[in-house]
């Protein structure tokens, strides 16, 4: 599996995201064994699209 990691950073926050070819995988990188949210590409998609115009 390949794996890009993207950190974002805002303030204390921050997340962790994985990207593979079915599948992307969303966490906070300070929490490493805590939960994940894992997104289709194409949900992970639209999601960045929402946020982006908040």
């Amino acid at each position: 599996m390949i794996q890009e990691q993207l950190q974002q950073w805002s303030g204390d926050s921050c997340v962790e995201v994985a990207t593979c070819p079915d599948t992307v995988h969303v966490r906070d990188s300070k929490i490493e064994e805590g939960p994940q949210l894992t997104l289709s590409p194409a949900s992970w998609t639209g999601f960045v699209a929402y946020a982006a115009q908040a």
